[in-house]
C-alpha cells in the first residue's frame, strides 16, 4: 500500500511532468513564430536593398525632360535622385509640361514603384495655386528620398 508521503510525491511528479510537457510545446509554438518574424525580417531587408538599389541604379526608362512635344531640354534623369537634381536644371516651362500629362507620376510608379511619391506629386499637380510648384515638388522628392533610404 502507498503511504501518504509516496502518493504526494507521485501526484506532485505527475504535476511537473504536466508542466514540463506544456512548455515544451509552448517553446515549440515560439520557435516557429520566431522562424517565420526572421522570415518577414529577411523579406523586408532583401525588399529595402530592391528599394535602395532602384534608387541608385540607372532606370530601365530614363526620363528625358520636354519644354513642349518635341522639344527636348537635353535633361535627362535615370534615378529618383537625378530627377530630384534635374528639377533645378530644367525651367518651370518643363516641369509644368511633363507634371500635367503625368510623366513625372508614370514614370516613378512604373519604373521604381514609387506610389506614394507619385502620389504625392498627383496632389501638387491638383493644386490650384501654383506658385510654388518648384519648391514643392523638389520638397516632395527631397522628402521621399530621405525616408527611402
Amino acid at each position: 500500500m502507498e503511504t501518504a508521503a509516496t502518493y504526494q510525491h507521485n501526484k506532485r511528479r505527475i504535476e511537473l511532468e504536466e508542466i514540463i510537457k506544456n512548455l515544451e510545446e509552448e517553446k515549440a509554438q515560439l520557435e516557429s513564430q520566431i522562424n517565420e518574424l526572421k522570415e518577414q525580417l529577411e523579406n523586408l531587408q532583401t525588399g529595402k536593398e530592391t528599394l535602395v538599389a532602384g534608387l541608385s541604379k540607372d532606370a530601365d526608362r530614363p526620363f528625358f525632360f520636354h519644354k513642349d512635344v518635341n522639344i527636348d531640354t537635353g535633361v535627362v534623369a535615370h534615378t529618383v535622385q537625378d530627377l530630384q537634381d534635374a528639377l533645378d536644371k530644367v525651367g518651370l516651362e518643363s516641369i509644368e509640361f511633363h507634371l500635367y500629362r503625368r510623366d513625372f507620376e508614370n514614370w516613378l510608379i512604373d519604373v521604381f514603384h514609387a506610389n506614394t511619391l507619385a502620389s504625392r506629386i498627383s496632389t501638387i499637380r491638383r493644386q490650384e495655386c501654383r506658385s510654388n510648384l518648384h519648391d514643392e515638388l523638389k520638397k516632395a522628392v527631397e522628402d521621399w528620398l530621405a525616408h527611402s533610404i
